[in-house]
């Protein structure tokens, strides 16, 4: 993996494979998002700047919530940026994510690990998951880890993980076709997801 020019996911069965940290530390210093999502108490422009080298203008703390889809969360809170989170004030599962993913794009680090990311997601948030992710790509190593499929199916370079073990890398397509165990989780996923799409379609009359 090239720094500054790739995303590379590791997709699993729920098993985790060794040595991503170890990638972190390799490539540089790096920015890492564990599945808790873990916020400070203290403000929120406290814990979008948390990691942030050098300070950070007032319109780039505006633009990063805006870009993960969290501007109107952080618009409605009593003090807006300055508002302390934890005790009477927090945030959802989905909201601390992309609190996340916003101090994600505000850092300068080499390097970005994503645990789980979508875990708590709906479909249109995990939409713009992707595109932070893509953009962090540009000039980044980006490293995702996650069980769906949607949220790594795009990326440069896919690590297939079961019960500890790389059983596999490359592309989509590539694993489809020469990686037995991550075409039967992609088999099993779209059948779970087309079963719930009958499930919420509208009985014809």
């Amino acid at each position: 993996m090239q720094q500054g020019s790739h995303r590379a996911d590791v997709l699993g069965d729920g098993g985790r494979g060794p040595g991503v940290g170890a990638a972190v530390e390799r490539l540089g210093e790096g920015t890492y998002a564990d599945q808790e999502f873990t916020l400070l108490e203290g403000r929120v422009r406290e814990n979008l700047t948390l990691g942030c080298d050098s300070p950070v203008s007032d319109a780039a703390l505006g633009r990063a919530p805006a870009d993960v889809g969290l501007a109107g969360t952080v618009a409605a809170l009593p003090d807006g940026l300055d508002t302390r989170l934890g005790g009477g004030t927090d945030l959802s599962g989905g909201e601390r994510q992309r609190l996340a993913l916003a101090r994600a794009l505000l850092t300068e680090t080499d390097v970005v690990l994503l645990d789980e990311p979508t875990s708590q997601l709906d479909g249109i948030n995990e939409q713009l998951l992707r595109a932070v992710v893509d953009r962090l790509a540009r000039d980044r190593a980006v490293v995702v880890v996650a069980r769906r499929l949607s949220t790594v199916r795009h990326a440069d370079q896919i690590a297939f993980v079961a019960e500890g073990r790389v059983l596999g890398t490359g592309r989509h397509d590539e694993l489809l076709a020469g990686c037995p165990g991550y075409r039967a989780l992609v088999e099993g996923q779209t059948a779970v997801a087309a079963s719930a799409d009958r499930a919420a379609a509208p009985a014809l009359p």
